[in-house]
């Protein structure tokens, strides 16, 4: 046997994704990353920035516009969307737990539980 047939060298193809089958960006992963939590934190401010009867209703209405903005931004069903605004503008509107981060708990909580794909 000659030398050439025992260094034959087998190169594998490199596989490429498919046109416009790409991951998501970084900056989608970041949004899935870290959206619920920020999502959380922007409510908390919210909330702890509304004081006083007025402040309460203004409360009301830019807590429920931040979590629909945020469930529409997440693509949710429109129902959720409605369902995130009403329970996020209570929150603002209740004055009692005004120190209590529960809206970042929330986010932090539903990201930890959030199936990976």
């Amino acid at each position: 046997m000659s030398s050439e047939a025992s260094q034959v060298r087998v190169e594998e193809p490199e596989v490429l994704p498919p046109e416009g089958q790409r991951g998501p960006s970084r900056g989608r992963r970041a949004a899935e990353a870290f959206g619920p939590i920020s999502a959380g934190l922007a409510i908390d401010a919210v909330d702890f920035m509304a004081r006083g009867p007025i402040g309460l209703m203004i409360g009301m209405f830019v807590g429920g516009t931040l979590a629909y903005a945020f469930t529409t931004y997440w693509r949710l069903p429109v129902w959720q969307r409605m369902l995130w605004a009403l329970a996020a503008g209570l929150y603002c509107l209740i004055p009692r737990p005004r120190f209590i981060p529960l809206g970042t708990i929330v986010g932090a909580v539903s990201q930890y539980f959030q199936s990976r794909k």
